[in-house]
């Protein structure tokens, strides 16, 4: 039970990192295109 729990926390922390990276790469992206496009 311990591993599968280390698992699907080491999914969601996976998860976390990529959806934040997304997020800041596309933030990022919108602060340097103009918005009136």
């Amino acid at each position: 039970y311990a591993d599968q729990f280390d698992e699907l926390m080491a999914r969601t922390i996976l998860k976390l990192l990529h959806c934040q990276l997304f997020l800041g790469w596309f933030i990022s992206f919108n602060c340097k295109v103009p918005f009136q496009m």
